[in-house]
């Protein structure tokens, strides 16, 4: 197993709403609490098919939403 992930290379990406695409919820801004840092966390909108779990740390992992399997 370990010569398997050997052949792996990690890459450090950091998700960011500014390259991720996704529209801002207005509603949810405007509910979110004064003194969160309005520079690192966003609420952003998912799908909204029963999935949104996933799509939501598919986004905080991979910055996107096409990573809910994973």
């Amino acid at each position: 197993m370990k010569e398997i992930v050997q052949n792996y290379e990690v890459i450090f990406f950091r998700a960011s709403i500014m390259n991720a695409g996704l529209p801002v919820d207005e509603t949810a801004l405007a509910l979110f609490p004064d003194d969160m840092p309005g520079d690192v966390l966003y609420p952003v909108c998912v799908r909204a098919d029963g999935n949104c779990l996933p799509y939501a740390g598919s986004v905080i992992a991979f910055g996107n939403q096409n990573h809910a399997t994973e």
